[in-house]
């Protein structure tokens, strides 16, 4: 009997060490589970941290590239389109222009200082017609002229009236002519400028008649002979025609 109970007891001592060592070792390997699960966080959030700086620092480059581009270009563009403003500049300051009508400046009728270049550079072609207030045939065509130019004008054709007559030989300006002339503009209904010669445009012109007619280019130079002689306003506009499809 003695030995019986001996070996219950042996027995019960035993099933509580196991037990007890099973319950160590679950601790044990969940503390190891919890340590090792911390450390992943810690590492996770390592890498967060990381990856957000990196991300903040390439944007914050691939900005400053973009600004750099952005300042870079503009400012080439402008340059190298200021560069073309000012060689085109140069190019028509060298122009000579001492052999073409462009070298004068005349006066209109209300005696406003008028650039023959400004009038003319403008243009594919214009017409110059020196005309007189004493000349019947000058007149007559004034209206076709002016009926000519205002259809063509978008076209680069611009009509310019030079009063030949309203100086002496002197140079002298006649204000009486030009009150003429005034009139002769409100009659004939031309919205053309008029203008007042020189002595330097009328020598220039070398006139033999009156009417007598240029054609010129925007450097002012001719492009056809002096027209001498009035013409209607068809023959007007054929010319015209012909100097447009040039």
């Amino acid at each position: 009997m003695k030995k019986r109970t001996i070996l219950f007891l042996s027995v019960i001592l035993a099933l509580g060490c196991l037990c007890g060592c099973m319950s160590d070792s679950d601790n044990v390997v969940g503390n190891a589970s919890d340590e090792l699960l911390a450390e992943t966080d810690d590492e996770q959030e390592d890498t967060w941290e990381d990856s957000e700086d990196d991300s903040e620092d390439d944007y914050e480059d691939d900005s400053e590239d973009t600004q750099e581009d952005d300042e870079d270009v503009p400012e080439d563009e402008t340059e190298e389109w200021q560069e073309d403003e000012e060689d085109v500049a140069t190019a028509d300051d060298d122009k000579d222009y001492s052999n073409t009508f462009l070298q004068f400046t005349l006066e209109d009728l209300d005696h406003n200082s008028v650039s023959m270049k400004d009038l003319i550079s403008p243009n594919k072609v214009t017409i110059l017609n020196f005309w007189g207030t004493f000349c019947g045939p000058c007149i007559n065509e004034m209206p076709e002229l002016g009926k000519l130019e205002r259809k063509y004008k978008d076209q680069g054709i611009e009509i310019i009236g030079v009063t030949g007559d309203l100086i002496d030989l002197n140079g002298n300006v006649d204000e009486g002519l030009i009150d003429d002339a005034r009139d002769i503009v409100q009659q004939t209904g031309v919205t053309y400028p008029i203008l007042i010669p020189t002595s330097e445009i009328m020598n220039y012109a070398q006139l033999e008649a009156y009417p007598t007619t240029f054609f010129v280019n925007a450097d002012g130079e001719l492009l056809t002979d002096p027209i001498v002689g009035s013409y209607s306003g068809s023959d007007w506009e054929q010319m015209i025609q012909e100097m447009l499809e040039d």
